[in-house]
């Protein structure tokens, strides 16, 4: 039996869709009708992958609209300021294997924003390269961060979340150059936790191999870098709240 975390992408972008599907129905939108995300297919393209959902607990401060401003016990004022705040655009980073293509749906659902994956941005050549166990040049990478950033920049004051390694420094660079404001959630663990979890993934075109070259090439955010950094041990649903916690602390309160 598989476990939860072993779950397909397939599977969670299922889930994602009829989720979205459920609250584009349904009247209670609260301010967040705006949900269709341009992926590199266009509108609605394969790599538009939709997470609609109103934002709760934790989240609330990084999707805010109308009436859903995060409750502050006796703070009216914290809560209008938190409700006019600017959605986030976020990006889940981290090594093949550390869950981003299952945690970034699910974080895209909490805050009520569109999530668009990382894997679809890639020209074929570069998917073709990788089955095949050949690490990717920076050439090679350069328009595929060059898409990321042209989505991102285009979710600018809307809100996002994509997922992308964004190993490096300089990829990160490339990425806040398109769209100044990203925040970044680096997804880390352990090396054998990671590995033994993408020995039992299913249908992903990145081989275990590679991940030798991916550790190689991490540099973790370093302190003048928005982002956080959260530990993947545990279920998808730990994850995706220790996620969501982290941001939290990241934004503070709401100004008075």
């Amino acid at each position: 039996m598989r476990s939860e975390y072993e779950a397909t992408a397939e599977e969670q972008t299922q889930k994602v869709r009829l989720l979205s599907h459920s609250l584009l129905n349904s009247s209670d939108l609260m301010g967040f009708s705006d949900v269709a995300g341009r992926g590199p297919s266009g509108v609605g393209g394969r790599g538009a992958r939709q997470a609609a959902a109103s934002p709760r607990g934790p989240a609330a401060a990084f999707a805010p609209g109308p009436g859903t401003g995060r409750a502050r016990e006796g703070d009216h004022a914290q809560d209008s300021e938190a409700e006019m705040r600017t959605p986030q655009v976020v990006v889940v980073m981290g090594v093949a294997g550390t869950g981003k293509t299952t945690i970034g749906p699910r974080l895209a659902a909490a805050l009520g924003v569109p999530y668009a994956e990382g894997d679809d941005f890639h020209p074929p050549a570069n998917i073709a390269k990788m089955t095949a166990g050949t690490p990717l040049t920076d050439d090679d990478r350069w328009p595929w961060l060059d898409a990321i950033g042209s989505w991102a920049r285009g979710r600018a004051g809307r809100g996002g979340v994509v997922s992308s390694s964004a190993l490096k420094r300089s990829y990160r660079d490339r990425l806040r150059a398109a769209a100044p404001g990203l925040v970044f959630v680096h997804l880390a663990g352990d090396r054998r936790l990671i590995e033994d979890r993408m020995a039992h993934r299913e249908g992903h075109f990145m081989p275990t191999a590679l991940l030798d070259s991916q550790f190689a090439a991490l540099q973790p955010l370093e302190a003048d870098e928005a982002g956080v950094t959260v530990d993947v041990s545990g279920g998808p649903e730990q994850i995706t709240e220790r996620a969501l916690r982290a941001l939290d602390d990241l934004t503070g309160p709401a100004p008075v």
